[in-house]
């Protein structure tokens, strides 16, 4: 299944990228600069502090939103701001470090620059609101005879009061005659309320060789908060519970209902530097009878080598306090390092 999941994944990166360097639109916006240029260009999008733009001798350059003091533009646009409220309308080129955003109706709305965190086209294509990364990597010892291979997925598609992510982990790790296998898919949907709220539903399947996991499954239902949004970090905390089917090899397979608590933590650095860091932890307590706690941890590190190339080192600890048999491990952790392309 995972193989056939990695293949598919694969044909959509490949998809994307095409379709969105086939979209085009009328470079009729202005962008004015700390430096006092005035860039007419096609605003794409803003988001984690990078301002992309397209313009006919650039490409689609990232301008790091920290130097941008002015805009101006006839289209439409969702802004979202710190506190979470949402504007809707054109832009308009008002005092320094100011914007107004014009509605249909009203007196147009006047914004703090450095207060909007993302900007996206009202009436935005599907591949528009689509972004993602695909990365892989390969490790050989020789004095061990070891060898790892690595690939690491990640789309996010984010609409008007929804956000939608898949992420797939895939590991292969061959020692001389034996090898090890690791796979998680993560799957989650966030419905964003007011004043930074959100409801959502949590998925993950994971298989893990080296913990005599055959398929561990688990739905779930959260809320929580984004306790702060700004354009280089974002927190967010979030409980909820979970229905989880696992099958260990050589048991039968059990199901359990399990409270969950968790965070995601993300930092990143002006487009200048294109750095990116983000974690995620999420520890689960059995309802049932067997007094049981498990924690999943993931982190990871890029950073961009040149246009939408870059270098990963990810991360991922999987802790069972109490797993079915004694002998078996409780815990399994790895870091990798890969190099990949995003879109």
């Amino acid at each position: 299944m995972f193989a056939q999941l990695r293949s598919l994944l694969l044909v959509a990166a490949v998809a994307v990228s095409g379709a969105r360097a086939a979209e085009a639109a009328p470079k009729t916006d202005i962008v004015i600069l700390n430096n006092g240029d005035r860039l007419t260009v096609e605003i794409k999008t803003m988001s984690r502090g990078r301002l992309t733009v397209k313009t006919d001798a650039l490409g689609t350059p990232k301008v790091d939103w920290g130097d941008v003091v002015g805009l101006q533009s006839s289209r439409s646009y969702e802004i979202e701001v710190t506190d979470g409220r949402r504007y809707y309308g054109s832009l308009i080129e008002s005092a320094r470090n100011h914007v107004l955003v014009r509605g249909l109706i009203g007196t147009p709305t006047d914004l703090v620059l450095l207060d909007i965190i993302r900007v996206t086209p009202l009436g935005a294509g599907f591949w528009s609101r689509l972004d993602g990364s695909l990365d892989a990597g390969f490790n050989f010892t020789s004095a061990s005879e070891q060898t790892q291979w690595t690939l690491n997925t990640a789309v996010e598609y984010r609409r008007k009061a929804f956000l939608n992510r898949a992420s797939l982990s895939s590991q292969l790790t061959k020692l001389e005659a034996s090898s090890q296998t690791r796979n998680n898919l993560n799957l989650s949907s966030q419905r964003f309320l007011k004043n930074r709220w959100f409801t959502g539903g949590v998925g993950q399947f994971l298989q893990d060789e080296s913990l005599d996991l055959d398929l561990r499954s688990v739905l779930g239902a959260i809320a929580g908060r984004y306790i702060t949004q700004s354009n280089h970090t974002t927190v967010s905390m979030f409980t909820g519970g979970g229905y989880t089917l696992e099958h260990y090899t050589g048991s039968t397979a059990e199901s359990s209902f399990e409270v969950l608590f968790g965070g995601d933590w993300e930092w990143f650095s002006p487009a200048s530097s294109s750095i990116d860091l983000s974690s995620t932890a999420i520890s689960y307590y059995n309802v049932g009878t067997r007094a049981r706690a498990r924690i999943e941890f993931s982190t990871s590190l890029k950073r961009e080598i040149f246009k939408d190339f870059y270098w990963n080192l990810s991360g991922f600890d999987s802790y069972d306090g109490a797993p079915p048999k004694e002998t078996q491990k409780k815990n399994d952790f790895g870091i990798t390092l890969s190099v990949g392309y995003s879109f």
